[in-house]
């Protein structure tokens, strides 16, 4: 478990079973490892995550998310998206605007405010709401 209130946050991870909870501003953030549960409040996020089993929520805006793996589940509230993903099984949902959304692998599932649709992709899919 690891609580941070603040700001100019840097934290590099490598295990398992990671439960992070971050209220603030500029966010560096990276991860190698697997069953990661990250809950954030703020703005100026930039997360990087290699591994598995990634569950992640955010509200604010500027957030810059590069994943590669598998089975990503995401939820995002606010502006100015930037989404990268390599892997499979991606449950995306984005309400707001400004979205530009990179996207490789398989068997995923894109919602927002304005459509709903199903992309099953071998290269890259790009949606701006």
């Amino acid at each position: 478990d690891f609580q941070h209130r603040g700001t100019n946050l840097e934290f590099h991870h490598r295990g398992t079973n990671l439960e992070f909870q971050y209220q603030g501003t500029n966010l560096e953030f990276h991860h190698r490892g697997t069953n990661l549960e990250f809950h954030h409040r703020g703005t100026n996020l930039e997360f990087q995550h290699r591994g598995t089993n990634l569950e992640f929520h955010h509200r604010g805006t500027n957030l810059e998310f590069q994943y590669q793996g598998t089975n990503l589940e995401f939820h995002h509230r606010g502006t100015n998206l930037e989404f990268h993903h390599r892997g499979t099984n991606l449950e995306f949902q984005h309400r707001g605007t400004n979205l530009e959304f990179h996207h490789r692998g398989t068997n995923l599932e894109f919602r927002n405010g304005k459509f709903d649709s199903i992309f099953r992709r071998k290269w890259v899919s790009k949606c701006d709401s």
